[in-house]
């Protein structure tokens, strides 16, 4: 062999020993994004701080803390508006669009004087809560005249506000007291009874570290907005006055399973001053377990924070009918990030494991050649109206228009063998994979098929769907 012919077989085989250790990093990259302990340091990178020096940094505070609750497309900051004379002006600090629900939110802060008199010290903190909740009045006028227009969302993305129709309003005042800790104790103030009501709409007051420790055990919408409605009951109807925010979050954690009849059987509930002490130490161990448990429901988060990419790509070209939206739209990509919001999270624990486990039993099924796929339903809520859908597909078996295409259809038979309200569902590779991608589909409302095709997708639910799914069952204290 010619020395020319072994440097070109020698640079051959080095370009394909290259390609494999490319194909073997991005394998162990990937599987990092299955990991629970990679998954664990992920979420604690929006675990910081609470101190700040101005105003700027406290709205970027409570920015994060939404951030932990909610994804970045759902949520705008600083939204703008042009009054009368056309000069440009802020209508909050926050907004989260929710879909038929919008959270507004003002944040305020003041740093008082500890060699004032109580009384005085007391009389300054509750005018910063009087000023953050005066400027709620912007946007109620606003949303009275369909005025808020076009905002742009923490990822840029545009959305045009005045086309949503907004069932529920949550105000959210967030107030800040630097240097409070450090007051005498007969003079620290601090929030209580955290909640009030303004030109008929919800008006919920929190103390910014209260806050931040309501948004780390409750970080997701539909967990949030549970405790809102309690927190309103509580403090308007059967809560003692001179409750302590945190006292009454550690009763709502201790009792979450039987609220609502604790409510119902009590006319006044009196919380002891140190509940949340308690919770803290007496539960450490449960509250770890908790903690670990919850890991591998952030594998949904991230896999639903990646549907973005989704926008500008349709792999069904105009066949998609039975949707809302046609993929690849920006709409399509709002509408799915609202319906993906809509699970809390414990029942993103299980959506995460389902995720895992399809993305690991489909590499098993392809070995084993009994199919080259795996998928798991799970449905959810008190009724079992709620679904969600996990495949995963060896890479290379399907088209990612044939994978979309499975999974469309795996979501309309399930909503018509089981007669679900709303079933999502996202489609990934399996466990090896060169590149990984992500599908996603929402099939809601009443599906339209001609006679022909009504009885083809009958005929194939009945194939694909010869048991029951998985009923979610679980808790977040086991």
């Amino acid at each position: 062999m010619s020395q020319k012919r072994k440097n070109k077989e020698l640079k051959r085989k080095n370009k394909k020993r290259k390609k494999e250790i490319s194909s073997r990093n991005k394998q162990k990259q990937d599987l990092k994004l299955f990991d629970e302990s990679e998954l664990a340091l992920w979420r604690d990178n929006l675990n910081r701080s609470t101190s700040f020096s101005n105003g700027l940094e406290l709205e970027e505070i409570i920015e994060r803390l939404c951030l932990r609750v909610g994804f970045p497309d759902l949520i705008f900051k600083s939204p703008k508006y042009r009054d009368t004379k056309g000069r440009e002006k802020e209508i909050c600090d926050l907004l989260i669009n929710l879909g038929n629900k919008l959270i507004v939110f003002q944040v305020k802060h003041k740093t008082l004087n500890a060699n004032k008199d109580a009384e005085i010290i007391a009389n300054r903190a509750n005018s910063v809560i009087s000023h953050a909740q005066g400027q709620f009045s912007t946007i109620l006028s606003l949303l009275e005249t369909s005025s808020l227009g076009v905002q742009q969302t923490l990822s840029e993305i545009s959305v045009n506000l005045d086309e949503h129709e907004f069932d529920e309003l949550i105000l959210i005042a967030v107030v800040a007291y630097p240097g409070m800790i450090d007051f005498p104790e007969n003079k620290r103030f601090e929030v209580m009874n955290g909640y009030s009501v303004y030109k008929d709409k919800s008006l919920h007051i929190f103390d910014l570290n209260d806050f931040d420790k309501v948004s780390l055990e409750l970080d997701t919408f539909p967990d949030l907005l549970g405790y809102f409605s309690y927190r309103k009951k509580f403090y308007s109807d059967v809560g003692m006055k001179m409750s302590k925010e945190l006292d009454f979050l550690a009763f709502y954690k201790m009792n979450t399973a039987d609220i609502e009849s604790y409510f119902k059987e009590n006319s006044k509930i009196h919380l002891e001053s140190g509940i949340w002490d308690g919770y803290v130490s007496n539960r450490a161990k449960d509250i770890y377990q908790r903690n670990r448990d919850n890991n591998i429901s952030y594998l949904y988060d991230r896999l639903v924070a990646k549907s973005k990419m989704s926008i500008g790509y349709n792999p069904l070209g105009d066949n998609h009918e039975e949707l809302s939206y046609g993929p690849g739209t920006k709409e399509a990509y709002l509408a799915t990030l609202i319906d993906f919001s809509n699970f809390n999270r414990v029942e993103r624990r299980s959506m995460g494991d389902a995720m895992k486990t399809c993305v690991f039993r489909a590499e098993e099924n392809f070995v084993s050649k009994k199919r080259n796929e795996a998928f798991r339903l799970i449905q959810f809520g008190d009724n079992g109206r709620r679904a969600f859908i996990a495949l995963a597909v060896k890479e290379g078996e399907l088209t990612r228009r044939q994978r979309i295409t499975f999974l469309s259809n795996l979501c309309q038979t399930a909503k018509l063998k089981f007669g679900f309200d709303n079933v999502i569902g996202i489609a990934t590779e399996s466990l090896n994979c060169s590149e990984r991608s992500e599908d996603y589909v929402s099939v809601g409302g009443e599906l339209v098929y001609s006679d022909d095709e009504l009885e083809r997708m009958k005929t194939m639910s009945e194939q694909i769907w010869s048991g029951q799914p998985t009923f979610f069952t679980d808790t977040e204290f086991r």
